[in-house]
């Protein structure tokens, strides 16, 4: 279950802290992070919060366009690819609209993997060897989701997101796809965020409950916001029931 809120208000909230500083041990959630794909893609509770977060995120494009939206994180293993997944989901729900989810971890990609798609071509043949974009990109078989992997190559993503090209194939991207949903890397493990910067109108920082240290929090923003990328939006992963009612009447979760 994921909460959806502003990069403020995540800045205050106390339950964000380390084992050190006396939070309780969480237990792992149940089941593994595939699990919300199951048929018809996403239900219940988690597409309820994956709609609120789409929502957000139109309401916030009402004054300033939002057609390539990055999620990232402040470390790996917070769960950015589930939520990537989930918002590109819920905004392929309006069949009006042409959405593509983009794998653009190229240090460790798993979109292409969730989905049981292949993992090439995809992002880095579009840069490397100038392949059409219609032959790049995926579509699932059951949903009207594109989806663009990552691709395989030896060079360093470094390098690959620093060919020129690049910037024109975002731009080529940006006008096919009514919404695109960047799952990015993690902002303190390399520079591959930067370099992805420049072609994003924004981004979704994914935190994990009870696990993220608020210092880790403040210098992914100062990062972010370095790289000229306006925070939408924070996204609280992993949020279980132990978290006191106070808190959730504090900062409007109920």
């Amino acid at each position: 279950m994921s909460r959806f809120k502003n990069i403020t208000e995540i800045e205050k909230d106390r339950f964000l802290r380390s084992p050190s500083q006396g939070a309780e041990p969480i237990p792992p959630p149940q089941g593994s992070e595939t699990d919300f794909l199951h048929p018809p893609m996403v239900e219940g509770e988690i597409l309820e919060s994956f709609i609120g977060m789409r929502d957000s995120l139109r309401n916030l494009a009402k004054d300033r366009p939002l057609r390539v939206i990055g999620v990232t994180s402040s470390r790996e293993a917070e769960g950015k690819t589930r939520i990537a997944t989930g918002l590109a989901l819920a905004f392929a729900m309006d069949p009006r609209r042409r959405v593509l989810l983009v794998d653009g971890n190229l240090r460790a990609p798993a979109v292409a993997a969730l989905f049981r798609l292949s993992p090439s071509p995809g992002l880095t043949d579009l840069i490397l060897d100038d392949l059409p974009l219609e032959q790049a990109v995926q579509q699932l078989a059951d949903f009207p989701l594109f989806v663009l992997a990552s691709g395989r190559s030896n060079l360093t993503p470094a390098e690959i997101l620093s060919f020129p090209r690049f910037a024109r194939r975002m731009a080529e991207i940006r006008e096919a796809f009514d919404v695109t949903i960047v799952d990015t890397s993690a902002v303190k493990k390399c520079m591959d965020f930067e370099l992805f910067s420049k072609h994003l109108d924004g981004t979704v920082l994914v935190l994990e409950s009870d696990k993220t240290q608020l210092t880790l929090v403040q210098e992914t923003k100062a990062r972010i916001e370095a790289a000229g990328v306006p925070i939408l939006g924070v996204t609280l992963n992993r949020v279980h029931n132990q978290i006191p009612a106070s808190l959730n009447q504090r900062f409007g979760l109920d």
